[in-house]
């Protein structure tokens, strides 16, 4: 609640460790002043300290993995305001998808 929690959470690492992004030129990635990033061994140890205190293991993921997690459950929740009568055609759950919000949250 409000409190910073740097050993759990790597956002609050990052924070903790003054990584603002690109304001501050450092973050995920390291900017030069055209904004421009690169990879970071700093930031990337922070990542792995934070996932070694918590039990957490990197895993690799494909491709085919990555589209499925992010669209599948828009389409999946297109087909439900579809068939709840929320949407009267594909057509207005298609401008949803490109105006709206589609990032998981």
């Amino acid at each position: 609640e409000g409190k910073l929690n740097p050993e759990k959470f790597v956002l609050d690492a990052m924070y903790k460790a003054q990584r603002y992004g690109q304001k501050s030129g450092k973050g995920f990635y390291t900017y030069d002043e055209k904004r421009r990033h690169q990879r970071d061994p700093t930031a990337e140890a922070l990542i792995q300290q934070v996932w070694k205190t918590n039990g957490v293991q990197a895993k690799t993921v494909s491709e085919e993995e990555i589209i499925d997690n992010l669209y599948l459950p828009v389409v999946n929740e297109g087909f439900k305001c579809l068939e709840e009568g929320m949407a009267i055609r594909a057509s207005d759950v298609d401008v949803c998808c490109v105006f709206g919000p589609v990032a998981p949250l």
